[in-house]
């Protein structure tokens, strides 16, 4: 008999997201994205060396503590 072996979850919890993911998010422009995380401090982190605007996104985690952030001052 063949033991059940857990399957990896398909569609893991994203690390990190882009700013095109933040735009839907946060219901904003591209530009709004932007302002929002420079004002937020967010750190821009770029994925290899591509100059892309794909390959920039920023760290789920950070996201997260702004928003909680916000929704304390609110």
């Amino acid at each position: 008999m063949k033991s059940k072996q857990s399957r990896p979850n398909r569609n893991p919890e994203p690390l990190h997201l882009t700013p095109t993911q933040l735009m839907h998010r946060w219901r904003c422009s591209r530009s709004g994205v932007d302002v929002i995380a420079a004002h937020a401090g967010l750190t821009r982190r770029v994925a290899g060396e591509s100059k892309r605007r794909n390959s920039v996104y920023y760290l789920l985690m950070d996201i997260i503590a702004y928003e909680q952030s916000c929704m304390q001052r609110a």
